[in-house]
């Protein structure tokens, strides 16, 4: 499953040009997520939660960056 997500983050991060800081923070958190929330999967798609991660890491790291 994790080298699934690592292809797909890869892939959406490079069409997107986020840069690497952003794509190892959105594998990061697939990670915690598949190790200590693992309900979140069950009835989602592996990519739903790629993409959410993807947003919520880029509104996080943009906040940090205007502080």
């Amino acid at each position: 499953v994790l080298k699934l997500a690592a292809i797909r983050i890869k892939s959406l991060c490079e069409r997107l040009q986020q840069p690497n800081t952003v794509m190892e923070s959105v594998y990061s958190l697939i990670q915690q997520i598949l190790d200590h929330q693992t309900a979140l999967f069950f009835n989602r798609h592996i990519d739903q939660l790629i993409l959410c991660s993807l947003y919520g890491v880029s509104k996080v790291s943009e906040k940090l960056l205007k502080s």
